[in-house]
């Protein structure tokens, strides 16, 4: 999980962000909904995918940095962000 919610500073319309990463890549049509009061994101990566997007450093490295360092992890059964 990635968001103000992973480290207990969410506000009332903060939205929950979610990393997902698969053996296999996998599409996923509808990646943000809502959920009662809460918009969620996902972001559905196989495992090579996200850590070549890690890798990547451009325009907005600044900001996309953080999504990739600043994870609470919710289930991670290989020890992927370990």
């Amino acid at each position: 999980m990635n968001s103000s919610d992973a480290f207990g500073k969410d506000e009332p319309y903060s939205d929950i962000e979610l990393h997902v990463i698969t053996k296999e890549p996998i599409y996923l049509e509808n990646p943000e909904f809502i959920y009662g009061k809460f918009k969620i994101e996902i972001s559905l990566n196989e495992k090579g995918a996200f850590v070549k997007k890690a890798k990547e450093i451009g325009d907005s490295w600044a900001i996309k940095a953080g999504s990739f360092i600043h994870i609470q992890t919710v289930y991670n059964p290989f020890n992927f962000f370990e």
